[in-house]
């Protein structure tokens, strides 16, 4: 517990009790804090083996920084730095009359009088006492022997140990102010080169540019803008004064445009520097431009100090603009009629991201609005139209640029036509002419009249010297053309032309065939009609049959009389068109099936008579033998009559016999006629009409 003290952190690190100096003076004692925080020395004391607390006063050293070390010595604190290369910075505290010897002992106190660390030495003695002799040369303590009292375990300074040890002037070897026993770094004696930007520190080494250090010049630098300067800052803040020496910039656009000083003061001293970037400059090209600083200096760990510096260009572009009318200019020229409306656009290139103002000029004069069409209805031959623009906000090479010019040629417009238009037949049926008549002030020299179909025509296919045949109604139109211009308006004929089309049959009636009762029907296809009447010659002549208007006509039921008649249609036209008579065509009747027995009632169904061949009223017949009794004949269709004889039986009774009709055997029955009180004498050839009986009966 003797020596528990040094663990407050300062500890004896280094001593040499003889020196080299005139008299054999120059010994010292070096004290290192080891520890993680300053300690104040304010009333620590020396002594040697008299072992006096307070005996050499310590308090000159202030607070010691962590890794710090301070040095006692007998010689002056100026002499001895001088002897040894120390700056101003290492604390030496000179003049000590309290002496080493070659065997002694070194007592550092606190301020509170306490051992804080002790060395009991002899170069001639034994066990921990002895060690190496310290007489031109200085031994110090590894760190594991520190604090320990343990002489045997202190090492010899020689040149270029692992303590850094190295030569005085008076070739005295040690290495006083400096020690590897401190948990903290402690430099001392050297400069500290700094290099800021923007007031932000720029690391040796950096090789990222950042706008906030200004070592990145700029992003986006036109190619035609101005240097960009940038100035930066070399500050030492190390104990000795920092040289500069040469200052390299590289890269395409930069360049140095003011040196740095020289030398730098000890402790805060700084100078300033210049850098260009030239973005017009040869080899600049567009994206990133990269480049370094280099500044050559006695800083041991950063010399050359090196930084990357980068500057972002954008190559700057010529603006351009073109114009195009409509109607199109040739070479140049837009040709146009007097009053026609042109319009002009303009298309603008290479003006990056800047904002475009449009000016249209008409004969050097500001027209049209701040837009990229302009349209004028009123050009005179010979006006001359550009357009200029203005670019700002983005990198071009001009900020104005102006079209090329597009002339106007204007031509004069014919007279409107002053004449008239006749048709040769309104109505018409079919294609008809028309002839058009000049006005009294016309023709004029150079100027064709052609027919057109619209007001604003400009067919130049038909002219007027010759008349326009026609095939359909409507207006029609002349209009002046003088080769380069039509007419503002044309002339049109005072009334429309009332157009119809002939009357066409392209399918006539045919002849029909009827059994009568049927209907029979006759139809024609017309194109153009205006209307249809059927008539009927019955064998005195053509007659209209009333209600057949229409394109198809269906007789009454037919009967043997109209065996014969022929039918037409009158095809009504529009308008002027005649009517036309479809051909003729001759109705056929046909008398329907007549049911009799002559067949021998082949297909008759008995209920309960009794048949035998013949007709005759002396041969056998029909014989019903009761009241109830029927026949039914075979099926007919389109039956005209039925004959038959009839005779009573030998009976003298009078019977009734009734005709009936069905569409089938089964029923039910329609009474056609009955036949009363027939007789017993033979009628022959008894008639009951049936042709009123469309369809197939029994």
């Amino acid at each position: 517990t003797l020596y528990a003290q040094w663990k407050s952190g300062i500890v004896i690190s280094e001593y040499m009790y003889q020196g080299l100096g005139l008299g054999d003076i120059g010994e010292f004692i070096e004290f290192t804090n080891i520890g993680t925080v300053a300690v104040n020395m304010s009333g620590w004391s020396f002594s040697d083996n008299g072992r006096v607390a307070g005996e050499v006063s310590l308090s000159a050293f202030g607070t010691v920084q962590p890794g710090e070390s301070v040095i006692l010595t007998e010689l002056p604190a100026a002499t001895f730095r001088a002897n040894w290369n120390l700056c101003d910075a290492v604390k030496v505290t000179g003049g000590n009359g309290v002496n080493l010897g070659r065997s002694d002992e070194i007592n550092l106190y606190t301020a509170a009088g306490d051992l804080a660390d002790r060395l009991t030495y002899n170069d001639q003695g034994t066990g921990t006492v002895a060690g190496v002799r310290t007489n031109g040369a200085s031994a110090w303590v590894p760190a594991a022997a520190a604090g320990n009292n343990t002489n045997n375990q202190w090492v010899l300074s020689v040149t270029a140990d692992s303590e850094a040890s190295y030569a005085s002037t008076l070739s005295e070897v040690g290495s006083p102010g400096i020690s590897t026993l401190g948990t903290s770094s402690w430099v001392i004696c050297v400069p500290e080169m700094t290099v800021k930007g923007n007031s932000v520190i720029i690391a040796d080494g950096d090789a990222t540019p950042a706008a906030a250090d200004h070592t990145l010049f700029g992003t986006g630098l036109c190619s035609v803008g101005g240097n960009v300067v940038r100035t930066f800052t070399i500050e030492n803040t190390g104990d000795v004064s920092l040289t500069i020496g040469t200052v390299s910039v590289t890269g395409n656009g930069f360049s140095l445009t003011q040196l740095p000083a020289s030398s730098l003061a000890a402790i805060n001293g700084s100078t300033t520097f210049q850098v260009s970037f030239n973005p017009a400059a040869a080899g600049v090209v567009s994206g990133n431009n990269n480049g370094t600083i280099s500044i050559v200096n006695n800083d041991g760990t950063k010399n050359p100090y090196n930084f990357s510096i980068s500057a972002n260009v954008v190559v700057a572009v010529t603006p351009a603009v073109t114009i195009s009318s409509n109607p199109a200019a040739v070479a140049g020229t837009t040709s146009i009629c007097a009053g026609t409306s042109v319009s002009f656009t303009a298309v603008a290139a290479n003006t990056g991201a800047g904002t475009i103002v449009y000016q249209w000029k008409l004969n050097g004069g500001n027209v049209g609005t701040n837009a990229t069409t302009y349209t004028n209805a009123a050009l005179a031959n010979g006006d001359v139209v550009r357009c200029d623009i203005t670019v700002t906000g983005s990198c071009v090479t001009t900020s104005a640029t102006s079209s090329a010019n597009i002339s106007l040629l204007v031509n004069a417009l014919p007279v409107t036509p002053n004449g008239e238009i006749t048709p040769e037949e309104n109505p018409t049926c079919g294609p008809t002419a028309l002839i058009y008549e000049h006005g009294t002030t016309q023709p004029q020299a150079g100027v064709e009249y052609y027919w057109q179909t619209t007001a604003l025509g400009t067919s130049a296919v038909n002219n007027v010297t010759n008349p326009l045949i026609i095939s359909a109604g409507g207006l029609y139109y002349v209009r002046a053309y003088n080769g380069n211009c039509w007419s503002t308006a044309s002339y049109v004929i005072q009334a429309p032309v009332v157009y119809n089309n002939p009357v066409s049959i392209s399918s006539h009636p045919v002849n029909v065939s009827a059994t009568t009762p049927a209907t029979a029907s006759f139809s024609v296809t017309a194109s153009n009609a205006a209307g249809y009447q059927w008539q009927v010659n019955t064998g005195s002549g053509f007659a209209n049959i009333a209600g057949a208007t229409a394109s198809a006509y269906t007789t009454a039921a037919t009967n043997v009389a109209m065996n014969g008649w022929v039918y037409k249609c009158i095809v009504r036209g529009n308008g002027a068109c005649a009517a036309l008579n479809s051909n003729s065509a001759t109705l056929t009747v046909l008398a329907g099936p007549c049911i009799t027995d002559a067949g021998g009632y082949t297909g008759w169904i008995n209920n309960g008579v009794t048949i035998s061949a013949g007709q005759s009223c002396s041969g056998n017949g029909i014989l019903f033998d009761g009241q109830n009794e029927a026949i039914i004949t075979a099926a007919v269709t389109n039956p005209d009559k039925l004959n038959f004889n009839k005779k009573r039986s030998s009976n003298g009774d009078a019977w009734a016999m009734d005709i009936d009709i069905s569409t089938s055997t089964a029923g039910p029955w329609t009474t056609v006629t009955t036949i009363n009180s027939i007789s017993n004498s033979c009628t022959a050839n008894a008639e009951v009409d049936l042709s009123s009986y469309v369809g197939t009966y029994y």
